[in-house]
This record gives C-alpha cells, sequence and structure tokens, in this order.
C-alpha cells in the first residue's frame, strides 16, 4: 500500500489550507455587491504586501525597509481613486456595463501614473542600505534590476488578478489553469520521457537543472491547445477586435512560452540571492511567489497585453 511520506503530508494539507482561503476570497468579489469587493481589495493588497516583502527581504534587506517598500503597494493600487470605484461598484448585469469586455475594466485600471510610482519605490531598499547590493554581491545595477522587476510584477500581477476576478471569476480561474496545465504536463514530460529525445541536453541547465527539453515540449504543446481552446470557445479577447482564430492562435504561441519563462525567472532570482524559497510562510511550499511564480507571469503578461494593444 502506497504511503505518504511526512513531507508530502504537509504539503497536502498546506494546500487545503490555501484553497480553504482563497476561494472564498475569489467568491465575495465576484458575487457580493460592493463591500464585498472593498474587502477582496484588501485580501489582494495585503497578499501582495508580503509577497514583495518576502522578497525584498530575501535580498539580505532589513524588515522595516523591506515592509516601508511593500506597503507601497497599497498606493499602486490606489492611484486612480475614481476608476478603482468604479470597478468596486461595476455590476455585470447594469445597461451601462452590458456589453464591456475584459479589456475595457483592465484599461480602467492601468496606465502610466502607478508603474512611475514602482520606479521610484523600487528605489528605497537601495537608498536606505546601500551597502546590502555590494555585500550579496550581486552589485547596485542588477540588484535594482531585479527589485524593480519584481515590484511591476507583484503590482501588475495583483491587481490584474483583482480587476479579472471582479469581472468574471471564470476568466480568472481559467488563465490561472495555463499555468497548472503548463507547469504539471512539463513535469510528468520530464519525469516520464526526460533525455529521451534529447540526450543529456537540458533545458536550463544553469537555472534549473532539473528541467528537461522533453518537459517543455509536452508543457508547451499541452498549455497551447488548452489557451487556443479557451480563445475560439469563449470571448476572454473579444475587445481586441482580432479575428478570433488569429487572436487566440497568437496568445496561444506566446502565452505557451510565458509559463515556464516565469518558473525560469523566479528560479533565477532565487539562485542569484542563494535561497531556496523565499519564505517558510507555506510549510512544504515556501513564500507567496514561491507558489505563484508562473501563474503572477500569466496573468502580468495577458494584462500588460491587454493595456498597450488597444
Amino acid at each position: 500500500m502506497f504511503k505518504f511520506s511526512k513531507k508530502l503530508n504537509i504539503r497536502f494539507i498546506s494546500i487545503f489550507i490555501m484553497v480553504s482561503m482563497v476561494i472564498p476570497a475569489l467568491f465575495i468579489n465576484y458575487y457580493t455587491g460592493s463591500i464585498g469587493k472593498y474587502i477582496g481589495s484588501s485580501l489582494y493588497m495585503i497578499v501582495a504586501i508580503w509577497g514583495i516583502f518576502e522578497i525584498i527581504k530575501a535580498f539580505g534587506f532589513n524588515k522595516y525597509n523591506s515592509l516601508i517598500t511593500s506597503s507601497t503597494i497599497i498606493l499602486f493600487f490606489l492611484i486612480g481613486w475614481n476608476e478603482y470605484n468604479l470597478i468596486v461598484h461595476y455590476n455585470l448585469d447594469s445597461l451601462e456595463w452590458k456589453k464591456v469586455g475584459l479589456q475595457t475594466l483592465i484599461l480602467k485600471a492601468f496606465d502610466w501614473k502607478p508603474y512611475t510610482l514602482v520606479l521610484l519605490t523600487s528605489l528605497i531598499p537601495i537608498v536606505l542600505e546601500p551597502n546590502i547590493a555590494k555585500n550579496n554581491q550581486l552589485g547596485y545595477i542588477k540588484t535594482q534590476l531585479l527589485i524593480t522587476s519584481m515590484m511591476i510584477i507583484t503590482f501588475t500581477f495583483f491587481k490584474g488578478a483583482w480587476v479579472i476576478n471582479v469581472f468574471n471569476i471564470s476568466y480568472l480561474i481559467l488563465f490561472v489553469l495555463i499555468a497548472i496545465i503548463s507547469d504539471s504536463m512539463a513535469f510528468f514530460g520530464g519525469r516520464f520521457y526526460g533525455l529521451k529525445w534529447f540526450k543529456e541536453l537540458k533545458f536550463a541547465p544553469n537555472i534549473s537543472p532539473n528541467k528537461t527539453w522533453e518537459g517543455f515540449i509536452i508543457g508547451f504543446v499541452c498549455s497551447f491547445i488548452y489557451i487556443f481552446l479557451i480563445g475560439i470557445f469563449t470571448n476572454i479577447w473579444k475587445d481586441l477586435e482580432i479575428n478570433k482564430y488569429l487572436i487566440s492562435f497568437l496568445m496561444a504561441l506566446f502565452l505557451s512560452f510565458v509559463a515556464p519563462i516565469g518558473d525560469l525567472f523566479f528560479s533565477y532570482l532565487k539562485r542569484q540571492i542563494k535561497i531556496k524559497d523565499f519564505s517558510s510562510l507555506i510549510p512544504g511550499h515556501g513564500g507567496i511567489f514561491d507558489r505563484l511564480d508562473s501563474i503572477s507571469m500569466i496573468i502580468s503578461t495577458i494584462v500588460l497585453i491587454l493595456v498597450f494593444i488597444h
């Protein structure tokens, strides 16, 4: 009889607890009125703050510096207060919003202003503790680029996920499934076929030694088929006003690359600062972005596409 190890038991328990906490938050955003959406957006902000706090602290910056920087996420959420309130009071059944697509709502929530603030506030850690970049041997420029990249991803991901959640909870689930399908199929593909097609040729040996080209190809093909099909059978990309088959193909092609790149980016980041996990917040899993690596990159990319292609 198959027995689970203690480590696996901890991981399954942690997953169960996380799902039990996340699902109510998703439903509060979508199925409740404005009060529920304010509560939901607050929950998204709290998780975003903690996620960036973990990462900045992992670089070696002290907890007060990390908290000051991560707390600015609140400002990123609230820039454009009128648009923020408009989304909070968004009602799918109202005449005003009857024909609104996802891109329309995304454009209400995002413009250049919060990204200017992101660039400025990402300077806080190094300004307050200039020696950290020298001590971690990454240097000022590399440390700054990594922190700025993470803050852009964090802001875009969490605010974008909240807006998508408010618009249509089904869309958010569909987007999350892109990362899950890509990661799981790549894992099983590598497990059963790894190094059988491409002998001793690994996918990214210096970043993630266990990844194989076989796993990448299988994960890519499965996620491509999935993304193409949801583009064909839903109205997710309708605001882009491009032929349904063409936009479905292009998004499938692009996003199928983004999912593994997201995983590799976070693996690269952890290797640069010489850590295994960003924190021990989630037993058996690590920190916020140890679990949300590919998902955050997928949703951030979708949001940026919808913001800049209109």
